[in-house]
């Protein structure tokens, strides 16, 4: 039996789509990808941030809208100072990382006695990018290679859950009106 996907659901599945396929470029171009994953990453963040705002319509937290906020804000910022962003790169996403999963914690912890979220999922992943983040502050001049390469894991690790939270989210709740 097929399931009514609705439009927030699709958002949803086309974020976790991009996330993935970004992954593995980067993963297989770890050289060429440096400057390619700026500009990736920048249209990746605006893409981001804009179905969060979208999802943030649906009555979300609000710390949906600040992720969104501040993942457009990023993919603005690397879309107009492309060399800036090449050199401040492992920085910049150390901060992205920890703020994101800082935020991802407190919505599985939030979530965890519905017993239909993937609370536990979120969890773990949210634990994998903060220690990610704590890394990158940690030993920065591992390059932006390294980086690059550790990148192409996360967002495919990213997009792996967020395609997992597709498949198992239910149908449109007719209660919001969607």
């Amino acid at each position: 039996m097929l399931k009514k996907i609705c439009y927030r659901n699709i958002w949803l599945l086309i974020v976790s789509l991009l996330l993935i396929t970004s992954g593995v470029y980067v993963l297989f171009n770890p050289l060429s990808a440096l400057i390619a994953s700026v500009l990736i990453i920048g249209i990746l963040f605006i893409i981001l941030g804009s179905s969060y705002i979208l999802a943030f319509k649906d009555g979300d937290s609000y710390a949906i809208l600040a992720l969104g906020i501040l993942d457009v804000f990023i993919g603005l910022l690397f879309l107009t100072n492309i060399g800036v962003s090449v050199i401040t790169l492992p920085i910049i996403l150390a901060f992205w990382i920890l703020f994101n999963s800082t935020v991802q914690l407190a919505m599985g912890l939030e979530i965890k006695n519905n017993p239909n979220a993937p609370w536990k999922q979120l969890v773990g992943a949210s634990i994998f990018g903060i220690g990610f983040s704590i890394l990158i502050f940690i030993y920065p001049t591992i390059g932006n290679i390294t980086i690059t390469l550790l990148l192409g894991l996360y967002l495919l690790g990213y997009g792996i859950f967020e395609l997992h939270r597709f498949i198992t989210t239910s149908p449109c709740d007719k209660t919001k009106g969607v």
